[in-house]
């Protein structure tokens, strides 16, 4: 009897441990399970504010559009701002930060950014182009020759246009498998490169093109060697406080923002709230939270010459080359995306326009400027949202307003000439 005791208490032991092991394991999953109805977003709430006098009526065509597009994405809470020719002309907040506490969005309030935070480090990597720190064509052992010796060879270049061949995120022996997922905290990037720094790489450097949000992991690991100080402390030198973005942070746990709002997920008129994640791990590719006004007060400064060279600039937004001399796949430059209308866009063909979007655990983003008329537009949203291009089109519907009176006062302008 003993014995039987004994063996059934083994067997209850390990179930029971490889119970709570699986729920580990697979726990976004599981706790994706957990939805809730999610209340009546009133739309036509929220605070706006307009900055410059002349474009009342495209605000008011703008707020409608945003209103109507935070119904349709069925998001708690959406958060916009438009810069033109160096001005913030209107900023807006809809919704709710946090559902449960029925906190409504403000003008301050912060969300990640996920990938946006890429365009926001290239700006620190165009200040330590121009301070002669580094070299993109520089091979990223000169600034840390500890890397393990297949990364050596790869260029600074390819590491910022994602033709490396580092790989991005994927499964772990670790709890969550998922690294998208991840919640260990990093304390420094150094620590963070053990994610992935020990494993093949998909292609040799600089012959295709893959998106990895670890290359920006690296990126920053070079840049601080760069500059002989900590990621963090180089973008606020470089870039938050010159470029007076006040509500822009890295998203740390168990650092009390305020101004956070809270991530969800949602679908079918539900929600939840997203997985406790921890971006210590991607702050330079995925780990900013910001607001739409400081996302357009830093590109709204860029079209000046003021903060960075325009020969700086052309070479951030130039989209890169192969090996074999063709432009990669996603018109990637250095930090952001450089592409061109294939149809008309507000009566205007063959237009410009530079842009990152990003997605993080329960928040979603879009950052798009289009240089000939100095106009800049950020949309951000607290929940995940499963097609991206929902927010791609809302991005687009809010700047039509804009750049269609932009090319008329252009048009009178050159008649008048």
């Amino acid at each position: 009897m003993k014995i039987k005791y004994i063996k059934r208490t083994v067997f209850a032991a390990v179930l029971m441990g490889s119970t709570v092991f699986g729920y580990l394991l697979y726990e976004p999953e599981i706790y994706s399970l957990d939805w809730q109805p999610l209340p009546k977003i009133e739309v036509t709430k929220g605070q706006s504010q307009q900055f410059e006098p002349g474009f009342e009526q495209e605000i008011v065509k703008a707020q409608h559009i945003i209103q109507q597009g935070l119904s349709d994405l069925g998001s708690p809470g959406i958060s916009i701002a438009v810069g033109i020719k160096g001005k913030k002309v209107w900023a807006a907040g809809y919704g709710l930060a946090d559902v449960e506490n029925k906190k409504p969005i403000t003008l301050g309030s912060q969300f990640r950014i996920g990938s946006t935070s890429k365009a926001v480090t290239s700006l620190a990597f165009g200040k330590l182009l121009e301070q002669n720190l580094l070299q993109l064509d520089d091979n990223i052992e000169v600034y840390l020759p500890g890397l393990p010796k297949a990364l050596h060879g790869i260029t600074i270049r390819q590491l910022a246009s994602h033709q490396s061949g580092i790989r991005n995120y994927g499964t772990c022996f670790c709890l969550p498998m998922a690294e998208y997922y991840n919640n260990d905290t990093y304390t420094s990037v150094s620590d963070a490169l053990a994610v992935f720094i020990n494993d093949e790489l998909q292609f040799q450097p600089g012959s295709q093109f893959s998106y990895s949000s670890y290359n920006y992991t690296l990126l920053s690991a070079v840049m601080e060697k760069a500059a002989k100080q900590p990621f963090l402390d180089l973008m606020n030198r470089q870039v938050f406080k010159p470029l007076k973005m006040n509500m822009t942070a890295a998203d740390a746990t168990g650092v009390n923002i305020p101004n956070q709002v809270k991530f969800y997920n949602v679908g079918q008129g539900h929600y939840q709230l997203s997985y406790d994640v921890d971006n210590s791990n991607k702050w330079a590719g995925g780990g900013f939270l910001s607001t739409p006004s400081d996302l357009v007060q830093m590109t709204n400064q860029l079209f000046s010459g003021k903060y960075l060279q325009k020969s700086t600039l052309a070479t951030l937004f130039e989209p890169q080359k192969l090996n074999n001399g063709d432009v990669n796949k996603q018109n990637y430059a250095l930090g952001w995306r450089h592409s061109i209308t294939k149809k008309p866009f507000a009566g205007k063909s063959n237009l410009h326009y530079i842009h990152h979007g990003g997605t993080a655990a329960g928040s979603s983003s879009l950052l798009i400027m289009f240089p000939e008329y100095e106009l800049v537009v950020s949309v951000l949203i607290n929940s995940s949202i499963a097609n991206y291009g929902e927010l791609w089109d809302l991005t687009h519907k809010v700047a039509t307003p804009f750049l269609s009176v932009l090319e008329r006062k252009k048009s009178v302008q050159v008649i008048a000439l």
